[in-house]
């Protein structure tokens, strides 16, 4: 072991005091106020401590569950309001005297520690009571997408090994049979208008369709359960299953414990992002992902926020939620902010208290970027892309940029306890800064593991001698301030010829080529035989554009041709819809099929 190696090993024993020593020794360092030597490597020297202030590196994490780590945030919040669904504001008082009324049917029902209990929902507020009662209850919550399918319900209940479902009732049908053919011992159907208000919540009954069978249940059914039973407390480090998005791969269950949700807030918390107890929240993304549940709903709860609740967000009423609630923030994927923006409803009264638009979910091109700052400048917002990147097998995003560290193309710097490394892919060995290699991330928040996956847990979290690290897959660069640039998938890495092609650079290349008509673009690979692989693009057209496709298409070639070296340039160019994930991500495999149809079709 070498004296680099040696020094990395003994950062690794650190106390906690210690450690909060050297990073103010690293800020002194980093802002010229005291002499010291730099290694020239990003996970040692930390050039983002210099964007923190020095109360950031202050303050003891004490390990709570969900519910506690909530209760103890909001001790002083209880008569400010938790939650505003369709204007029927919650305070945190009755938010967690609901909590304990659910907690105590959940027993009544037989349920105990230990138990798994799926969700498969949208946003109201028994969504977030019940996520916060089984948690006191010591029972694993199991997120499922309400846009799954029955054998996509079914797969991950079985696989969690689920006995309970609380479903959205929309999608009832769904689930008619689940209990005579022994898939769940009860399910409760939960309605977006359970918590309205009385007049609206008739109304509601008069339509409302029910499945009259034993161990089927409205929610106001299950309300009723009376508790006699006995119910033994054991504590359950597991308080969440979330699946991944899936862009490259079938989803994988990914277990968050206690630590890794409160972490996240922990960190958040000591991140310049002007957030306030008191300001308001807008949640449009739902609960059933990382990103919704930790960022969109935690995250907020636990700073005191008045966090808004949208049971089902669609990207063309963006304008009218800013105009109906005026929120201070919202998380959203950047799709939905081009769809805002573009908007002709939209005034600057809308936007004037925005200004924390959190982005994530998915890549966002430089001008798209961009066009959203200008918008908004435009508008007389100080809104900015607050960019962020992480994965669910971190709870969601342990980098981010702050209102003093935010630069185009950046996805931002690591959280105050978070770290990142740049690797060789082959060697393993730490790159310099601006040198372009897999992006490894240490945080407290990594999952215990992939549920039922071993082999894939192992193969993502790994150890060396500095700790345990993600592998995220992803490549990017350190730049020497510390800020962390994407450059894509390693899976979507390109070789042809040896020769590597960055399918991100080429889709910044289309985008700011300011070619009329295209609504969205990507970049894959197809194999070849003589080059092993060649970069093909796919452009989704605008409507009102799609008598010139030809044209645009040609017009793409050309600027490929003229600002690409030989080697990067597409073989193939064509027009479809690109299809999106759950969360607003190209889906990429499903891109490439769509690509290997139309290749099909014009061979036969």
């Amino acid at each position: 072991m070498n004296q680099l190696e040696e020094f990395r090993k003994d950062l690794e024993t650190l106390t906690e005091e210690e450690w909060q020593i050297r990073n103010e020794y690293l800020k002194n360092m980093l802002e010229g106020k005291i002499c010291g030597p730099m290694t020239g490597f990003a996970s040692i020297d930390k050039p983002w401590l210099k964007y923190f202030d020095d109360d950031s590196f202050k303050g003891k994490y004490e390990s709570k569950t969900l519910y506690e780590y909530l209760l103890f945030k909001n001790a002083n919040n209880l008569s400010k309001i938790a939650l505003n669904y369709f204007g029927t504001k919650i305070t945190f008082e009755k938010m967690f005297k609901k909590i304990n009324e659910v907690s105590e049917k959940l027993i009544a029902m037989g349920l105990k520690s230990g138990d798994v209990v799926s969700l498969c929902i949208i946003s109201q507020p028994e969504v977030v009571y019940l996520i916060y009662a089984l948690n006191k209850l010591g029972i694993t919550v199991n997120m499922i997408d309400p846009r799954t399918s029955k054998d996509g319900i079914i797969h991950k209940m079985h696989e969690a090994n689920s006995r309970t479902l609380f479903m959205y009732d929309r999608a009832q049908e769904l689930v008619s049979d689940f209990v005579e053919n022994n898939i769940a011992d009860n399910v409760v159907l939960l309605s977006p208008f359970d918590s309205l208000p009385f007049p609206i919540k008739t109304i509601k009954k008069i339509n409302d369709v029910k499945i009259n069978k034993p161990h089927y249940y409205t929610f106001e059914d299950f309300m009723k359960f009376q508790n006699n039973k006995r119910f033994e407390y054991r504590p359950n480090n597991i308080a969440m299953i979330c699946y991944t998005g899936g862009t490259t791969g079938e989803p994988k269950g990914v277990k968050l414990t206690n630590d890794n949700f409160n972490y996240m807030s922990f960190q958040y918390e000591r991140h310049d992002l002007g957030t306030k107890a008191g300001q308001k929240f807008l949640a449009i993304i739902t609960p059933t992902f990382a990103f919704g549940a930790c960022n969109s709903l935690h995250l907020p709860l636990t700073l005191g926020m008045e966090t808004i609740l949208v049971p089902k967000f669609e990207p063309t009423n963006f304008q009218s939620l800013l105009h109906k609630y005026h929120p201070n923030h919202t998380n959203a994927v950047p799709s939905y902010y081009q769809t805002l923006l573009d908007d002709k409803r939209i005034v600057s009264s809308d936007v004037r208290n925005f200004y924390g638009a959190g982005c994530g979910g998915s890549d966002m091109l430089e001008k798209e970027e961009q066009n959203i700052i200008d918008r908004f400048k435009e508008l007389g917002s100080p809104a900015m892309p607050i960019k962020g990147y992480g994965m669910t097998e971190l709870a969601s995003a342990v980098i981010i940029c702050t209102n003093k560290c935010n630069k185009i193309g950046s996805v931002g710097i690591p959280l105050v306890r978070s770290n990142i490394k740049i690797i060789d892919p082959e060697t393993k060995e730490e790159l310099n800064y601006n040198e372009t290699g897999e992006i490894l991330l240490k945080s407290p928040t990594m999952m215990d593991g992939y549920l039922n996956h071993p082999e894939e847990t192992s193969e993502l979290i790994k150890s060396y001698v500095d700790g345990t690290w993600v592998h995220t897959g992803d490549l990017g660069y350190v730049d020497n301030d510390g800020c962390l640039f994407i450059k894509g998938r390693i899976k979507r890495l390109i070789i042809k010829r040896g020769m590597k092609v960055f399918p991100i650079e080429l889709e910044n290349l289309i985008a700011n080529a300011n070619i009329e008509g295209i609504e969205n673009c990507c970049v894959f690979g197809v194999p070849d035989e003589t080059y092993r692989e060649v970069p093909v693009v796919q452009v989704q057209i605008k409507d009102d554009y799609l008598q010139y496709e030809d044209e645009i298409l040609e017009k793409i070639k050309a600027v490929c041709i003229k600002s690409l070296p030989e080697y990067a340039v597409p073989s193939d160019y064509f027009a479809e819809d690109i299809p999106q994930t759950a969360m607003g991500k190209n889906d990429f495999v499903r891109a490439r099929r769509l690509y290997d149809v139309k290749k099909a079709k014009t061979i036969m």
